[in-house]
């Protein structure tokens, strides 16, 4: 502790308390200021200042290193690896990402969370030497971004480029191959399809939403790019329409499957772990499914409960 109030009670403070019978009736960890800066009775005290002198040496603002991220693939993963560099230099560092808050390694909050406000909340956390921000568009557009000046500005590509998802995690299920992925736009679509082309032998299944804030066309693109690869297409709907109505995301899903030179199998269903189920149901050995997840952490959990190895 560094700070504390203490109330003490006594004649005056120019003698020892032990002298006049004075005594120590609190030790606060967080004083008010209010009573010191504008009291009702003696000369104001300008504590605030102090306690800022205290804390930072002269000509230090405070600051701390910032690095952000954006682009249309590869954020998470670059993310990750800046802040893998950093802590290697005993660094305790606050990371935003699509599927959680992290704060020297462990999460404190889930969820899609490349906004302005986690920047923020990474910002006010009293464990930080060091913030690796993910910045979606869609904070930027909505809110701006969480901070008014960062060290590192990484773009990672705009449109085209390499999909780098959640690291490829693959999962077995019953002898066929199970993949969960983050795919979330066109150029993701390309490369995993041209991933499932090397690799698959048997059936493929694929179990897709769509995010909402995307353009129509963008999420036709989706299914159009994968009904050349996939034999069975599991559609459900994120748990966030981002401003779509009810079954709108879905709809644009179907339409891009119209005419797909592969697909013999469409079916939708209402809620992401049940369209998980749906697609692991359809598997047999030697198949494939991949599995573009929307609750990154809770899908993940239990498709992991679900397969095995």
């Amino acid at each position: 502790l560094d700070i504390c109030g203490v109330d003490v009670v006594c004649e005056g403070v120019h003698r020892p308390l032990e002298e006049t019978g004075g005594g120590i009736v609190e030790v606060n960890a967080a004083p008010g200021l209010r009573m010191h800066l504008a009291p009702s009775y003696g000369k104001p005290r300008a504590v605030g200042e102090a306690i800022i002198d205290l804390m930072y040496a002269p000509g230090d603002n405070g600051r701390i290193p910032v690095a952000a991220v954006a682009g249309t693939n590869g954020k998470t993963t670059t993310v990750r690896l800046i802040a893998h560099m950093l802590h290697q230099h005993g660094l305790r560092i606050g990371m935003t990402t699509t599927d959680g808050v992290y704060v020297n390694g462990q999460m404190i909050d889930d969820g899609d969370c490349s906004g302005p406000k986690s920047a923020r909340n990474v910002l006010l956390h009293p464990d930080v030497d060091a913030a690796v921000f993910e910045t979606a568009r869609g904070g930027i557009l909505r809110e701006g971004l969480g901070f008014d000046h960062c060290d590192v500005a990484v773009v990672t590509n705009i449109g085209a480029g390499d999909h780098l998802g959640l690291n490829y995690i693959n999962l077995r299920h019953n002898g066929a191959t199970v993949i969960a992925d983050y795919g979330h736009n066109p150029d993701a679509m390309v490369a995993l399809a041209e991933a499932v082309e090397r690799i698959a032998t048997g059936k493929r299944v694929v179990v897709i939403s769509g995010a909402g804030d995307r353009r129509d066309e963008d999420i036709r693109r989706q299914t159009e790019i994968l009904g050349g690869t996939f034999d069975e297409v599991i559609l459900y709907q994120d748990a966030c329409q981002r401003g779509r109505a009810d079954g709108e995301v879905i709809g644009l899903l179907r339409q891009g499957l119209v005419g797909a030179s592969r697909v013999r199998h469409v079916e939708a269903i209402d809620g992401e772990f049940i369209a998980i189920d749906r697609g692991l149901e359809r598997l047999a050995t030697g198949d494939l499914c991949l599995v573009l997840i929307d609750q990154v952490q809770e899908a993940l959990a239990h498709l992991k409960a679900r397969c095995s190895g």
